[in-house]
């Protein structure tokens, strides 16, 4: 194989048009150029070798795509600057680059002569796909047998067997200033607990509920400090030997306590504050993306499939606080579980022993009965649920788990959607589970529960069982709720 060109991806940000900004300057220079700036993510590969030959090669067609908006580019590049050793430089000649960011450094600069919008066929056939996985940099070889675009591998993962079959859900912990646990159980007349020996001696007296799958939907930490990645590490170890379960049987999606963003609202496009939490699914799980779909085969033969999502997404500065995760980023996993679903209905997957599940951190339904607004924190609901929720309606999610309010809560939704001109989905609901707080200290738990809960659910015939217990550091615990949903 031998390199034919790139693709680069990008999103707009805070209100800037891309394309227009660049289209503006080619327009208005003499020279009827624009340079165009690689915006690498931090944990992008640098792409060194790629970099040179499509240097040596210019003139030459790149293919553009807005992941956000969906729409596609060609565009002729003249000349390539590259950055040695993969080291951010500045635009070759500021003059001639985008105001928004004359001033920014990147590992790579594109001189573009044109830029011209193609419809998605065209663009497929000119570049051999459109890319599904997180990166902003994609490769086009040239085969014997034709084209093909270099992407992330989001076959259907492999089954793994699980030694139960119900799904612990904890979520919320909170490990640093706002924990409510010892970091180490503590012996003695009063005997103190950790929170991963808590939490295991919950699930053992449960006898009847042997755990499968654990699931941790966000907030591991307090602040974010890298560091604290070490102790969420020794819980999740400790509970899952507790457990008699393996790395392969954790589910887990970051929060907003992980991925701290707004200490990074002057930079937007490199998405540098997923980095720590980046390196610890690496070095911990070994696992590249965050984003991830996962199967498991229970005792009683049910197949539970997780897709995980990153709903703490940058976006425009107004709206960091607020839950996102963008439709480019579940698509090419919802396309992935559709064809697993092999056109049969959420109805018919269940009574097949087959159950879907969507895990991220933050709402997509109203958790408390009343909200009441404070000036330092939005009312922090999902600015893309609706869309989420067509989703995965359309994918036929059964469930979808999350935390961050710290209140477990049940609820079902359906929104009806127009397809193939009739209006479908409402009558399948999805069902929205949350967690609420498992490890926070009392004074960061809300009032509807000021104790810390997690969850258990369990499949059981026709019916998913969800049960909820509450407990504190002090008193032993109790069940808060238990509901049989149907299937």
């Amino acid at each position: 194989m031998s390199l034919h060109t790139i693709v680069l991806r990008f999103a707009d940000f805070n209100n800037i048009d891309t394309i227009k900004e660049h289209l503006k300057v080619i327009e208005e220079v003499p020279s009827h150029t624009v340079w165009w700036g690689w915006w690498k993510k931090d944990d992008e590969q640098k792409k060194g070798t790629a970099l040179r030959v499509i240097s040596s090669r210019c003139p030459l067609i790149l293919g553009l795509i807005n992941r956000l908006a969906k729409r596609f580019y060609t565009t002729k590049c003249v000349k390539v600057e590259v950055g040695p050793y993969g080291a951010r430089i500045p635009s070759p000649n500021p003059e001639r680059t985008p105001s928004y960011y004359q001033d920014s450094a990147h590992p790579a600069w594109f001189e573009l002569a044109s830029i011209d919008e193609i419809s998605e066929e065209e663009f497929i056939k000119q570049f051999a796909g459109t890319p599904q996985g997180n990166d902003t940099f994609y490769i086009v070889e040239k085969t014997d047998s034709g084209l093909v675009l270099e992407d992330a591998d989001l076959s259907d993962p492999d089954l793994v067997k699980t030694r139960g079959d119900s799904i612990l859900h904890v979520s919320d912990l909170h490990f640093g200033p706002d924990h409510g646990f010892p970091p180490k159980s503590i012996k003695g007349p009063i005997p103190k607990l950790s929170l991963a020996d808590k939490v295991s001696e919950i699930v053992v007296a449960l006898n009847d509920h042997k755990i499968g799958v654990v699931v941790i939907s966000g907030d591991l930490l307090t602040k974010g400090e890298e560091q604290g990645y070490n102790v969420a590490e020794d819980f999740i170890d400790t509970l899952l030997t507790n457990l008699k379960l393996g790395k392969e049987h954790l589910v887990i999606a970051p929060g907003n306590h992980d991925i701290i963003v707004k200490d990074f609202q002057s930079d937007p496009y490199t998405y540098s504050p997923e980095k720590p939490y980046r390196r610890f699914i690496k070095g911990f799980l070994g696992v590249e993306n965050i984003e991830r779909l996962q199967r498991f085969l229970t005792p009683s033969k049910w197949q539970l499939r997780f897709l995980s999502l990153n709903s703490v997404s940058l976006r425009n500065k107004e709206h960091m606080e607020y839950g996102f995760i963008g439709k480019d980023k579940y698509d090419p996993f919802l396309k992935v579980l559709d064809e697993s679903n092999d056109g049969e209905s959420a109805s018919k997957l269940a009574q097949q022993n087959i159950l879907n599940f969507a895990v991220f951190h933050h709402h997509i339904l109203p958790v408390q009965g009343i909200e009441e607004p404070v000036p330092e924190g939005p009312i922090s609901m999902m600015l893309d649920a609706g869309q989420l929720v067509t989703s995965f309606q359309g994918s036929q999610i059964h469930f979808a788990l999350h935390g961050h309010q710290h209140v477990p809560f049940v609820g079902t939704t359906a929104r009806a959607c127009r397809r193939d001109n009739l209006w479908v989905g409402y009558d399948k609901p999805l069902t929205v589970i949350g967690c609420g707080s498992t490890g926070a200290k009392a004074d960061r738990l809300a009032d509807v529960v000021r104790d810390n809960t997690l969850g258990i659910y369990t499949p059981r015939g026709k019916t998913f069982e969800v049960r909820v217990e509450r407990f504190n550091p002090a008193l032993p615990p109790e069940t808060y709720m238990r509901v049989s949903l149907r299937l």
